[in-house]
């Protein structure tokens, strides 16, 4: 049976690059094995399989010794794709993250809706009445930042205006 034909039994999925060098009477093979779907850093720390033999040796012995070790690779690279993958799309379904994205929508749009307000009655120089609207920066923790600064501008030209 024939090299290739061998290979192909193995059926693997990733893509295996075969480079060989000859000094004097010994060749050296190496066999990267890589799969282009993995975005898995940890699959560039996989070194390729280095091979040494004559030619004899080689014919041989090359199939038996890269079967394993490429039947190997290949199941893990597959198993990191699938996993990667199944990853993704939890992500994407989860309906803790849906409802936590709406939840944040819906927070963003109110936050959005009261601070033009606050802006709105601070441009008409009521600043009482803006002040009043403030919430609690618990409400919109992302925003709590934002509101302790209107906070402190509102107050100060709140007691501006009652100095005169």
């Amino acid at each position: 049976m024939n090299f290739f034909a061998q290979l192909q039994k193995l059926n693997l999925s990733a893509e295996c690059t075969f480079k060989v060098t000859q000094t004097g009477d010994t060749f050296q093979v190496i066999v990267f094995i890589s799969n282009q779907d993995n975005i898995d850093k940890a699959a560039h720390h996989i070194p390729p399989l280095v091979l040494s033999g004559t030619a004899e040796e080689l014919d041989n012995g090359l199939i038996n010794a890269i079967s394993e070790p490429l039947t190997v690779v290949d199941t893990l690279l597959l198993n990191m794709v699938s996993f990667t993958k199944s990853v993704e799309r939890a992500k994407e379904e989860s309906a803790i993250v849906k409802a936590s994205k709406a939840a944040e929508a819906e927070n963003k749009k109110q936050w959005d809706a009261l601070h033009n307000k606050i802006k709105e009655l601070t441009a008409n120089a009521d600043y009482e009445q803006a002040y009043a609207l403030l919430p609690n920066p618990d409400k919109f923790p992302s925003n709590a930042e934002d509101i302790q600064k209107l906070k402190q501008e509102l107050e100060f030209k709140k007691n501006t205006l009652t100095l005169f």
